[in-house]
C-alpha cells in the first residue's frame, strides 16, 4: 500500500504518523513538500516547487486562494513527474489546497485536515495574526522565493556568459610553446594571421653551447659532467654537457660535444665565441 501524504512543509503535521505508518513492511509512505528532498527516516521526499502565487495587486481575499492555486499546480506537477507514484490513499492539508488536482492523476481516495476557518471579520480566536497579515507575510515570502529563483537564473547566465567570452578570447589568443626573445616580427598588429608566423623567438634560457673538442677526450666527457664555460664576455659560467657526439670527424680528429648553460636572467646573449674548460682526472 502506498501513501501519499501532501503538505507545504515537512513533516508537519504529518511526520508522526508517516514515521509510525512506515515502520509496517507492507506500506509505503511518499511525502511531497517544498521543503524536503531525497529519504527522511525511511519516508521518501518529492519536492514541488511553484511559479507564481499572489502579489499586492490582488485583493488581500484572494491571496489565499491564488497562493493555494498555485501550490495545488505545483503539486500536480511534481506527482505528474514521478511515474511511479501509485498511491492508494493520499493524506493533504485542506487549508494549503494542494490536494484539489490530484484527482486528475489518481483514482484514490483523498483525506484532507480541516484547520482553517474563514470569516469576513476578526478571526476565531482573540490575539491570533489578522487573516490580512497572514496573506501579506505570506505574498512577501512567494515574492522573495520567486526573485531568488530569478536572482539565480541571472547568476547562472552570467556565468555561461563569461564562460563563453573566455572561450572566445581562448580562441583569439596566441601562446609560444616556448619562452624566450623576440628576434623577427613577420605580422603588424590589425593583420590576419591565416597559417603564417607571427614572430620568430629565440630561446636563450639556457644557451646551447657547442664545442669541438679533440678525440683524446672521448672517453673522458660524459652526460652530465659540469664544465666552466668561459664567453668572450661575461665571465665564467658553469654548463652542464647533454650531448656527446659518438661520431668522430676522422680528418680532423674531433667529436662535438653540446652544454646547457642556465641564462635566467638573460644577461649573457646568444652568438657569443667561448671557451671550455672540461674538470682534468
Amino acid at each position: 500500500m502506498q501513501i501519499l501524504f501532501v503538505h507545504p512543509n515537512f513533516p508537519a503535521q504529518f511526520g508522526h504518523i508517516a514515521s509510525r505508518l512506515v515502520q509496517r513492511p507492507d506500506v509505503d509512505c511518499v511525502f511531497v513538500s517544498r521543503a524536503a528532498t531525497g529519504t527522511r527516516d525511511g519516508i521518501r521526499c518529492v519536492q514541488y516547487t511553484t511559479r507564481g502565487g499572489a502579489t499586492r495587486s490582488n485583493h488581500y481575499c484572494s491571496r489565499t486562494f491564488e497562493n493555494a492555486v498555485w501550490s495545488a499546480h505545483g503539486v500536480y506537477e511534481a506527482c505528474r513527474s514521478a511515474p511511479d507514484l501509485k498511491p492508494d490513499l493520499i493524506v493533504g492539508h485542506s487549508g494549503f489546497g494542494t490536494t484539489v488536482f490530484l484527482r486528475e492523476l489518481y483514482d484514490a481516495p483523498i483525506v484532507n485536515y480541516f484547520e482553517y476557518y474563514y470569516h469576513p471579520r476578526g478571526t476565531d480566536r482573540k490575539n491570533l495574526v489578522p487573516l490580512r497579515e497572514m496573506d501579506e507575510a505570506e505574498t512577501t515570502k512567494i515574492l522573495a522565493e520567486i526573485g531568488l529563483i530569478e536572482a539565480q537564473e541571472n547568476r547562472r547566465m552570467s556565468q555561461l556568459d563569461l564562460a563563453r567570452a573566455r572561450a572566445a578570447l581562448a580562441l583569439r589568443t596566441i601562446h609560444s610553446p616556448i619562452t624566450g626573445v623576440v628576434i623577427e616580427r613577420s605580422l603588424a598588429t590589425g593583420e590576419f594571421a591565416k597559417q603564417a608566423p607571427i614572430v620568430r623567438i629565440a630561446q636563450i634560457d639556457p644557451l646551447r653551447v657547442e664545442v669541438i673538442v679533440p678525440v683524446s677526450l672521448l672517453n673522458k666527457i660524459t652526460v652530465g659532467m659540469r664544465a666552466d664555460v668561459l664567453p668572450e664576455v661575461g665571465g665564467a659560467h658553469t654548463g652542464r654537457v647533454t650531448v656527446v657526439d659518438r661520431v668522430v670527424d676522422a680528418a680532423s680528429g674531433t667529436f662535438g660535444v653540446r652544454l646547457a648553460l642556465p641564462n635566467a636572467d638573460y644577461r649573457l646573449p646568444a652568438g657569443l665565441k667561448c671557451k671550455v674548460r672540461f674538470p682534468t682526472r
